[in-house]
């Protein structure tokens, strides 16, 4: 129970805050508070993760250093023929592709299914089993810790065209238009990422939310002309009901890295001049240290980016540069302040005297955005309907593929006996003129055709 002498007007339970995520026993408020619970990504005295791959696994076996597994049960092939035929099992391995690490209980909370954190249940082992994920435990002082089983994508998978296998809906479910990736192996700044994530989703008035995968530049900015640019990623988009792209990197310490990505996100907001995106940067340090310089650092390095030059300043990037603490929103295991909400944060738009003032990212009114395109902004909560990752209970209605197939064919649907169409489908489920961007349904007339590494195949969060 949390202590209720930490409890005023401001923050409260989050168990009695009404959520959104309508699978049984597995809201924010019964899942393993990650931020508070002292995991690490590294033996630092506190707990230590460990990864297991089929491939690894294998190969200890082989050298005679590991006892035989419940990978064991399943043969690779077999294992694929098990995660192909079921839809429960590819909503998993799409949820963990899009958000790179997931314990159990949000695999669970993401796809509906609280089957998916049982012990018994074989869904998670069997995409561990096919080579497609890889299984991860928590360790304090050389004993497993009470923590759910940890997943992530196999780097291997990239190689065994399981893609080649999947229907057309099959495969923009589970890859969201993207190939295979694996991304950043950070894994407690993953975890903390995803649960973030899943809390905006079940708490706060958001529209969608995506993992790393779809974060990239490439697909928020689809104009750009550099392609270093498009390289750069964030941790995670939250994209509110009228569009705006909420960009997240959670930070854990200011690296000399920082300041340089500071400025590249800064460099992409002055392009968008359409105002469509904010950066927040959010401190998800141990909230244990109550002595770190990591706040003002942080402070330091937006204010200087924001006011670097003339064009900066005349471009009010300032206003799309914001700041929150982890700590701030959750105070204590189990509580949340009520200004996480509405997404409370700092920005530094104050006089010199006090730089840094308090701005709600979800309030329109403060954080304006004015689309030329509105059904162009709102695409990308349209289009969630069709991803298998996205919280189950924030997905809208999955376009009709086969329309959009059919569409590329110059064939209308009601003309085509089922047997024909459904052959169609598997014909052309891959053909690389068949660009995701045709099911966006903003107004995208081109018919040219599109490579994996053209924006427009993939354009599910891009905004024109």
């Amino acid at each position: 129970m949390p202590d209720r002498t930490l409890i005023d007007d401001e923050v409260v339970p989050i168990a009695e805050l009404p959520s959104a995520c309508t699978t049984p026993g597995h809201t924010a408020a019964d899942r393993v508070d990650l931020f508070w619970s002292g995991i690490r990504s590294s033996g630092n005295g506190q707990v230590a993760l460990t990864w297991t791959s089929r491939k690894s696994l294998a190969a200890l076996q082989q050298a005679g250093v590991a006892r035989r597994s419940s990978l064991d049960r399943w043969s690779q092939k077999d294992a694929v023929a098990k995660v192909r035929q079921s839809r429960s099992r590819l909503g998993a391995l799409a949820a963990i592709h899009l958000w790179r690490t997931m314990t159990s209980e949000q695999v669970a909370a993401v796809t509906g299914s609280r089957l998916m954190s049982s012990s018994r249940s074989i869904d998670l082992p069997l995409l561990t089993a096919a080579g497609l994920t890889q299984r991860g435990a928590a360790f304090a002082n050389e004993r497993r810790a009470v923590a759910p089983m940890l997943w992530r994508p196999d780097i291997s998978a990239r190689s065994m065209g399981f893609e080649d296998t999947l229907s057309y809906a099959e495969w923009l479910g589970v890859y969201a238009g993207q190939e295979w990736s694996w991304g950043s192996q950070a894994s407690r700044h993953n975890l903390l990422t995803t649960e973030l994530s899943l809390r905006v989703a079940e708490y706060t008035p958001i529209g969608t939310v995506f993992g790393e995968l779809l974060a990239t530049a490439r697909l928020l900015f689809p104009t750009l002309t550099d392609p270093r640019q498009g390289k750069r990623s964030a941790d995670a988009v939250w994209i509110r009901p009228d569009g705006l792209r909420i960009v997240v990197e959670a930070t854990a310490n200011a690296s000399a890295t920082f300041r340089r990505r500071v400025d590249d996100w800064v460099r992409l907001l002055l392009d968008d001049t359409e105002r469509s995106t904010v950066v927040l940067f959010v401190d998800v340090s141990d909230p244990s240290n109550h002595h770190g310089a990591l706040p003002s650092l942080v402070r330091r390095v937006l204010d200087d980016a924001a006011t670097a030059n003339p064009d900066r300043v005349r471009a009010r990037i300032a206003e799309r540069l914001a700041f929150a603490r982890c700590r701030d929103w959750f105070p204590a295991p189990g509580l949340a302040a009520r200004s996480f909400l509405g997404l409370r944060a700092t920005r530094p738009t104050g006089p010199p005297s006090e730089r840094f003032e308090p701005v709600d990212l979800l309030d329109p009114f403060a954080v304006p955005f004015d689309p030329v395109d509105r059904v162009a902004a709102l695409a990308p909560i349209t289009n969630s309907g069709s991803l298998w990752g996205v919280p189950h209970w924030l997905r809208p209605a999955p376009i009709d593929v086969g329309r959009v197939v059919c569409h590329f064919a110059g064939l209308r649907p009601s003309s085509m006996p089922e047997q024909r169409r459904a052959e169609l489908l598997r014909r052309l489920q891959h053909r690389p003129d068949l660009e995701t961007g045709a099911q966006i349904g903003h107004g995208d007339d081109t018919r040219q055709r599109c490579t994996p590494a053209d924006p427009r195949r993939t354009g599910l969060i891009a905004h024109r």
